[in-house]
C-alpha cells in the first residue's frame, strides 16, 4: 500500500464545512436553484458558482429579503436544483398545518423532472441517546405526525412514493450547523464491527462526547466502542445518526469527516469488498494512505479471539503486529499506531488504516508498541470486557505480557495504566524523597525482588506452556491424520467387497476349501437330473 508522501506538501485548500464538501461532490451544474431554509455561507457560495440563477426562501429571515414558500409554489416555476438543508420544518410557515408527506409533495412539485434534490431529515431518537447526552426535544414530532420518517428505510419509501429515485442517504453525526462526519447509510447497513465505516461513526461519537464534557471528565465516550459494535452486529449503524441527508440526482462519496484541525477528509469505495480510497489534505506534512483494504481493525480481531477463548490466535496476532511495526516502512512513517485503527486481513497481513503518516517521524518500534498496547488496555478496562487472564493480572502486568508476545524484551519507558497505580507510584516517590526508615526500605526492596522473581517465573512458565501447546497441537494433528487415513481405508475396503470381482473370487475360494469335490459333483448332477425329469413330466 502506497502513502501520499510527496517531496513537497501540497497547498491546503481553505477550510470549509463538511456539508459544503458533501455538496461539492453531489451537486451538478444547473440553470436554476431553489434554496429552502438557512444554509452556511460556504454552501451559499457553492450554489452561486454551480447555478446561473438561485432563489432563496428563508422564513426566519427578514420578510422583504426573500419570497415565501407559498409564493414560490403559486408561481408555478420549477427548478433544476432544490436544496433543503434545514429540513422541511424550517421552511414551514408559522400557521402551516401540513403533514411531513404533504410538505414533501409540495417541495417535489417545485423540482424539474430529472433534477437534483438534497433534503435533510432529523433523526429525533438516535440510538446514541442510550449512552450519550442527546437532546430529546424532538421525540414528540414523530408521534404527532405519523408520516414523518423515523428511519432510513421509511425515508427511502417516502421519497420513492413521491417518485424520486434516491441516489444516496448519508448519516450525519454532530450538530445541525456543524456535523463532524457523514457516512453513506448503505455502507453502514452492511458494515462489520471494526470496519472502516464503523470506525468513522465511532470516532465521530467519541469526539462529540469529549466536546460535550471535556477530555478529562466522564462523558460516556468510553461506552461508544461497545455501542457501535452492538449496532454494527445488528445492522443498526444508520440509526446512530443525528440526521440523514438524502440526495436525489447526485452521488457523493462514501464518507466524509473532519479531522482535529477542522480539515475535511473523505473516503470512497467502489463496491463491497473493494478497498477504500482516501483523499483530503491533513494539516502540516502529514499524509493519509491512498488505499485502505476492507478489513477489520486489530483491536476487533483481538476482541474476537478473547471472546472465543483462543489464546493461540491472540498470540499470533500480537506477534504479527509486533513484526509489522518493526519491519514495515508504512508503520515506521505513521504518526501514531493504534490497534483500533491498524487493520488486519484474514491471512494475517497488516495495514496502517486511517493513521496519518509523517516522513520525518522516526520513533523507536518498541515505543510505538508500548503506546499501542497501553491504549488497548485502557479501552479494554473502560469497556469492562472479560479477558483470557486472571483478574489479578491487569494494568502494567498485562501490558508487559502483551509486549512480550509482540517481541519486546525490555519496556523502553514506564507503563502506567490505572489512575490508582499512578497515584500509588507518586506516593512511593514522595515517601522516598521524604526519607523512609531502613526497615521499610528493606521491606520494599524485598517485595520488589519478589515481584521480579514472580514475573520471571510467569515468563518461564509461559514459555513452557507454549512448548506444551505446540506439542499438543502436533499430536492432535497426527491423530486427526491417522483417523482420516483409517476412514479412507475402510471406505476403500467396502468398495472392494461390494464389487463383482470380489464376490466371484470369494466363491472360488470357497470351492478350493472343499474336501470331497466328487461327492459335491454327484450331488449337483442328481439335483439337475431331478429338475430335468420334472420339466419332462409337465409336457
Amino acid at each position: 500500500m502506497s502513502d501520499l508522501t510527496p517531496d513537497q506538501p501540497a497547498e491546503r485548500p481553505a477550510e470549509r464545512s463538511l456539508t459544503a464538501a458533501v455538496l461539492d461532490d453531489a451537486l451538478p451544474r444547473a440553470e436554476s436553484a431553489l434554496v429552502l431554509g438557512p444554509v452556511p455561507d460556504d454552501v451559499r457560495e457553492l450554489v452561486g458558482t454551480r447555478t446561473r440563477e438561485a432563489v432563496w426562501v428563508d422564513p426566519l429571515g427578514p420578510a422583504d429579503a426573500s419570497p415565501r414558500l407559498d409564493e414560490v409554489v403559486a408561481s408555478g416555476q420549477r427548478y433544476d436544483l432544490v436544496l433543503c438543508l434545514a429540513g422541511l420544518d424550517a421552511v414551514a410557515e408559522p400557521v402551516d398545518a401540513l403533514s411531513w408527506s404533504a410538505r414533501l409533495d409540495q417541495v417535489v412539485g417545485l423540482l424539474e423532472p430529472g433534477g437534483t434534490l438534497v433534503l435533510r431529515v432529523d433523526n429525533d431518537a438516535p440510538l446514541s441517546a442510550l449512552t450519550l447526552d442527546v437532546s430529546r426535544q424532538g421525540w414528540a414530532r414523530a408521534d404527532e405526525d405519523p408520516t414523518r420518517p423515523v428511519g432510513v428505510t421509511q425515508l427511502d419509501a417516502r421519497l420513492r412514493a413521491a417518485r424520486l429515485p434516491v441516489s444516496t442517504v448519508h448519516a450525519l453525526l454532530g450538530p445541525a450547523d456543524a456535523p463532524v462526519a457523514a457516512v453513506d447509510t448503505a455502507a453502514l447497513a452492511s458494515a462489520r464491527d471494526g470496519s472502516l465505516p464503523a470506525q468513522l461513526v465511532e470516532d465521530a461519537l467519541t469526539r462529540l462526547a469529549e466536546e460535550q464534557s471535556g477530555r478529562d471528565e466522564q462523558s460516556g465516550g468510553e461506552r461508544v466502542p461497545d455501542l457501535v459494535a452492538a449496532s454494527a452486529r445488528s445492522g443498526e449503524l444508520p440509526a446512530l445518526a443525528d440526521a440523514w441527508l438524502a440526495v436525489v440526482g447526485g452521488r457523493p462519496r462514501t464518507g466524509y469527516w473532519l479531522d482535529r484541525d477542522g480539515v475535511v477528509l473523505w473516503v470512497d469505495q467502489a463496491g463491497p469488498g473493494q478497498p477504500f480510497v482516501v483523499g483530503g489534505q491533513p494539516a502540516g506534512a502529514a499524509r493519509l494512505p491512498q488505499e485502505i483494504p476492507d478489513d477489520v481493525t486489530v483491536e476487533r480481531a483481538l476482541h474476537r479471539a478473547i471472546a472465543r477463548g483462543d489464546d493461540a490466535e491472540f498470540r499470533r496476532l500480537a506477534e504479527g503486529f509486533g513484526g509489522w511495526v518493526r519491519n514495515s516502512a508504512s508503520a515506521q512513517k505513521a504518526l501514531d499506531l493504534r490497534l483500533d485503527t491498524v487493520r488486519v486481513a484474514a491471512g494475517g497481513s497488516f495495514s496502517r488504516g486511517l493513521t496519518q503518516a509523517d516522513p520525518s517521524a522516526t520513533p523507536e518500534p518498541d515505543t510505538r508498541l508500548v503506546h499501542a498496547w497501553r491504549r488497548f488496555e485502557e479501552r479494554l478496562q473502560a469497556a469492562g470486557r472479560e479477558t483470557l487472564w486472571p483478574a489479578s493480572l491487569r494494568g502494567e502486568e498485562r501490558v508487559r505480557l502483551w509486549l512480550g508476545m509482540s517481541g519486546v524484551e525490555q519496556v523502553p519507558e514506564p507503563v502506567t495504566i490505572d489512575a490508582e497505580e499512578a497515584s500509588a507510584d507518586g506516593d512511593d516517590a514522595a515517601a522516598a524523597a521524604a526519607g523512609l526508615p531502613a526497615e521499610v526500605e528493606e521491606e520494599l526492596a524485598h517485595l520488589r525482588a519478589r515481584v521480579e522473581m514472580l514475573t520471571a517465573t510467569l515468563a518461564a512458565r509461559d514459555d513452557q506452556l507454549q512448548v506444551r501447546e505446540k506439542a499438543i497441537r502436533s499430536l492432535r494433528d497426527q491423530a486427526r491424520g491417522a483417523a482420516r487415513n483409517r476412514d479412507k481405508a475402510m471406505a476403500r475396503t467396502r468398495e472392494i467387497q461390494q464389487s463383482s470381482t470380489y464376490r466371484t473370487a470369494n466363491q472360488l475360494r470357497r470351492l478350493t476349501l472343499l474336501r470331497h469335490p466328487d461327492a459335491l459333483a454327484r450331488g449337483i448332477m442328481r439335483r439337475l437330473d431331478s429338475k430335468v425329469r420334472a420339466v419332462r413330466r409337465t409336457r
